[in-house]
C-alpha cells in the first residue's frame, strides 16, 4: 500500500514538473510578444554635416612623441571634450545626431570624417 501511494505521488510530481517546464519554455511575456517600435532612420540627405562641423571649435592640441590629444568645444551642448585619434564625436544639430570620427591631427588642425565619408578640417581659432 505504501509503495502504491509513493509511486502515485512521484507520478504527480513528475507531471507537475513537466507542466511547469512546458509553461516556462512556451510562455512569452505580453510586452515581448509585440514588435518594438523604432522610428525609421532619416535619409542621409537630411543630415547637414558641414553645419555640424561648424559647431565644433578646436580649442587646443597636445602633441608629444607618444600621445595626441585635442580639446574641442561643442557649441550645441556647451561642453568640452578631449579627443584622441580614432575617437568618435557626436554633435546634435537640428534634432539629428551627426557622428564624426577623428582621423588625424597635427600642427593647428583636427581632421574629422563624417558618416557622409567627407573629411572636415577644424582649425584652432586665433584670438587677439
Amino acid at each position: 500500500m505504501i509503495m502504491f501511494v509513493l509511486k502515485r505521488s512521484i507520478f504527480k510530481a513528475g507531471l507537475a514538473g513537466i507542466f511547469v517546464f512546458c509553461v516556462m519554455c512556451c510562455w512569452t511575456a505580453p510586452a515581448s510578444a509585440r514588435e518594438p517600435f523604432f522610428s525609421p532612420m532619416p535619409p542621409l540627405e537630411a543630415y547637414d554635416f558641414p553645419k555640424a562641423a561648424d559647431e565644433i571649435k578646436l580649442r587646443g592640441l597636445l602633441l608629444t612623441e607618444d600621445s595626441f590629444r585635442a580639446v574641442v568645444y561643442l557649441r550645441p551642448s556647451r561642453v568640452y571634450r578631449v579627443l584622441r585619434p580614432l575617437d568618435r564625436l557626436e554633435v546634435m544639430v537640428d534634432g539629428l545626431r551627426h557622428e564624426f570620427r577623428v582621423e588625424g591631427m597635427g600642427e593647428r588642425r583636427l581632421v574629422l570624417r563624417g558618416e557622409d565619408d567627407y573629411w572636415y578640417e577644424i582649425g584652432v581659432e586665433e584670438r587677439e
